[in-house]
């Protein structure tokens, strides 16, 4: 029986909604230099707004390697949105 490995990196709480270069201020603020091939990202809320949130973290996925991500919106997700 073969055994895997699953890594999680949870992060919460980025607001990058508010940085005017959200990824480089989350590569700067969230550690991904080691080998994230194995890493799910769980991306718990207030990340970014809900417009941009998605397409940042398939980027984020591709370039730094990562298994693939979990992504849950907050309740600043939904600021000035008619959905909130």
């Amino acid at each position: 029986r073969k055994k895997y490995k699953m890594k999680i990196q949870l992060i919460s709480d980025l607001h990058l909604e508010h940085q005017s270069q959200d990824k480089e201020y989350f590569y700067k603020t969230v550690d991904t230099s080691k080998d994230n091939s194995d890493t799910i990202l769980v991306v718990a809320g207030d990340f970014h707004s809900t417009r941009w949130a998605i397409p940042l973290l398939e980027d984020i996925k591709k370039e730094k390697g990562y298994k693939d991500f979990i992504y849950t919106p907050g309740n600043h997700e939904f600021y000035g949105t008619d959905t909130g």
